[in-house]
């Protein structure tokens, strides 16, 4: 059987080495070497000395035919970028000999199909914050419609709401800080008293904020204690 695959690979290699020829001499050597060593009497030839110890007969021809791919593969690159090279050029010297007439023209399509491009991308970016737009509506609630599921049902509100992540939206009441210095932001329900607090730690975007003000937090909801809803690990996010 190892004497059958010997001559299998050994002619494969020789057949391969010599249609390597055509893109890469050194490549085709590596592949003729690789066959010499795994067909037997070729290999009984070479090594009449008995020099060759059994280790260089399994490494050379593996080492052969990984050094002659490789040999081929960078010459089949060399040869494609000539052939692109070429292609190019021709392609040149094509529109020299064209009238101003027939470039102006191309100049023309190739401007209308950069405009469908342009459009085609834009088209799709609109589809994408579009559907963005929809999907984050589904996972968005406003304070007073928060608050009011807590009030009716805590139970049923922890349910729906508690260690889950989405969107509050309200209107500022508040922008201050607790006994343990955390930020958060205080948003109206329409209930005396009652609120949605949202905690969050961008000083810069507290700074800016102000009484009165529309904004959107994305965090994971705590659960309400007494007249209070809280929001954790909040971010701020733009207001649809």
């Amino acid at each position: 059987m190892k004497l059958a695959l010997k001559w299998i690979f050994g002619i494969g290699c020789f057949l391969f080495g010599l249609m390597a020829f055509a893109t890469s001499i050194i490549g085709g050597i590596l592949f003729l070497i690789a066959g010499a060593f795994l067909i037997p009497p070729i290999f009984d030839k070479i090594n009449s000395g008995g020099k060759i110890n059994r280790t260089l007969k399994i490494v050379i021809p593996i080492v052969g035919i990984f050094a002659g791919f490789m040999a081929v593969g960078i010459s089949g690159v060399g040869e494609v970028d000539k052939a692109m090279d070429k292609i190019k050029e021709k392609k040149k010297e094509e529109y020299a000999k064209l009238t101003q007439v027939q470039k102006d023209s191309i100049a023309n399509v190739e401007r209308i199909n950069d405009s469908i491009k342009v459009a085609d991308r834009q088209k799709e970016a609109e589809l994408k914050r579009q559907n963005e737009i929809e999907a984050r509506k589904k996972n968005t609630i406003s304070a007073a419609d928060l608050y009011a599921n807590y009030e009716a049902n805590e139970v049923s509100a922890d349910e729906n709401f508690k260690n889950k992540t989405f969107y509050v939206t309200g209107i500022v009441e508040e922008i201050k800080k607790d006994f343990m210095d955390d930020i958060y932001v205080t948003l109206k329900t329409g209930q005396m008293f009652s609120y949605v607090n949202c905690y969050f730690d961008d000083k810069k975007v507290a700074a800016k904020l102000k009484k009165g003000q529309r904004v959107t937090f994305k965090g994971k909801c705590k659960g309400m204690v007494v007249t209070l809803v809280t929001m954790k690990d909040c971010e701020i996010a733009e207001n649809l």
